[in-house]
């Protein structure tokens, strides 16, 4: 609440200053942007009116890891011709899943993975433009990967989305 009191106009940088308090660097359960043993912040948001901005993890050290997050504008998120993209996780195995704007002109989809987020992009199929789904099984359990997803439209130009991030894992049964 402190650090309210002392924000006198709350733009887009003052909301994140605020949330990527660290109180000096000395990160304590007072703390907004926290690590710790026990958990922590786990991502960080700013939405105005023209669209949001949001970190996965500690604004903190997302910060100083990435930069100031993009921008994902409302108007271009309208536009788009995949309303949805999502990854879910299996066991040696990621599902990706999307959906089409009915009515969108896309001649093809492409899906991309990388290794990390600052790792460059791989593409690892294109598919037809009513294809909705795909299982990418070249992956290994407890690594965490990052996907794209790009509408190529008749026109020529491209739409991506993502990325998404998904962490396989090995599921226990009991036989």
């Amino acid at each position: 609440m402190e650090l309210l009191e002392q924000t006198p106009t709350f733009d887009r940088a003052a909301c994140w200053a605020v949330l990527s308090d660290t109180n000096g660097g000395q990160e304590n359960n007072n703390t907004i942007s926290r690590v710790s043993s026990s958990g922590g912040t786990m991502f960080g948001l700013v939405i105005s009116s023209d669209g949001f901005q949001y970190t996965m993890g500690p604004p903190s050290l997302y910060f100083k890891e990435y930069g100031e997050p993009p921008v994902v504008r409302f108007d271009e998120l309208a536009q788009s011709p995949i309303t949805t993209f999502t990854a879910t996780p299996k066991s040696h195995a990621v599902v990706l899943a999307w959906a089409v704007r009915e009515g969108s002109e896309i001649t093809a989809v492409k899906l991309y993975r990388a290794a990390g987020q600052k790792e460059p992009y791989l593409l690892l199929g294109e598919f037809a433009p009513d294809s909705t789904s795909y299982a990418d099984r070249l992956v290994r359990n407890g690594k965490r990967y990052y996907y794209r997803i790009e509408a190529l439209r008749r026109e020529g130009a491209a739409v991506v989305r993502g990325p998404v991030c998904a962490t396989p894992r090995m599921r226990y049964g009991i036989w």
